[in-house]
């Protein structure tokens, strides 16, 4: 069952090239906290680039910017 506050601690990123994969946003993210999950949605059939999400759960007192 997703928690209520999940969409709080999801990122979507969209309109990254096709050969970005689920290490990258990693990487890349995990730089600035951690991260919990990262999924790769590429849309079939589709004029727009995939879809990218990448979950980040922070450390209590840990904060971006």
């Amino acid at each position: 069952v997703p928690s209520l506050l999940e969409p709080l601690n999801t990122l979507f990123v969209g309109r990254l090239s096709y050969d970005v994969t689920s290490k990258d946003l990693l990487r890349m993210f995990g730089s600035v906290g951690q991260v919990k999950d990262v999924k790769v949605v590429v849309r079939h059939g589709s004029k727009t680039a995939p879809r990218r999400k990448a979950r980040e759960g922070r450390s209590e007192g840990s904060s971006c910017g």
